[in-house]
């Protein structure tokens, strides 16, 4: 059974999330990501191929050139952008 696109980004934001707020889950990710992508069932490529995604989307996306915001798209009819004010 393959993981559809949408469950892979949820878990690889899952990741960044516990990355964000556990040092020691930092640097094992840091250390040795592949056991860390493993035990989340990231397919290999996958972080590449959502860096590039959000790249792509980033770069239609006006005033959405770095991490200021969250850009998605949602299909032929919609796009949504919410900014991030840190």
């Amino acid at each position: 059974m393959t993981d559809d696109v949408a469950a892979v980004r949820l878990r690889l934001a899952q990741i960044v999330a516990q990355a964000e707020a556990d040092e020691t889950f930092r640097k094992r990710l840091t250390d040795d990501p592949g056991s860390v992508f493993t035990e989340y069932r990231i397919p290999e490529k996958a972080v590449e191929e959502y860096s590039q995604v959000l790249a792509q989307v980033r770069a239609k996306a006006d005033g959405c050139s770095d991490f200021t915001c969250i850009s998605s798209e949602c299909g032929p009819t919609c796009y949504i952008t919410i900014p991030i004010f840190v």
